[in-house]
């Protein structure tokens, strides 16, 4: 094995290391798990799907409306008055 801190003399080793890794590791869960056995024992143990109701879809316009609950106070008061120049 390469020491942490030393470089593979070897361009790509580290590549190559990681690939070699990655196919035994999914050839060990392709040989664990067995699909033929695997989908009978679903396929006799499904449940029967549950019967729905379902409504048709109606177009109409909705009028956005926004409540709140609480009390809405000015922080601030204003005076406004009407200067008339003559």
């Amino acid at each position: 094995m390469i020491a942490p801190n030393e470089q593979s003399t070897v361009p790509g080793y580290d590549i190559l290391q990681r690939w070699l890794f990655v196919g035994i590791v999914s050839i060990c869960l392709a040989l664990a798990t067995n699909p033929s056995e695997a989908g009978a024992q679903e396929d006799k143990s499904a449940p029967a799907a549950p019967s729905v109701i379902v409504a048709e879809v109606v177009a109409r316009d909705v009028t956005p409306t926004f409540e709140q609950a609480g009390r809405v106070e000015a922080t601030d008061v204003v005076d406004l008055r009407a200067r008339v120049l003559t």
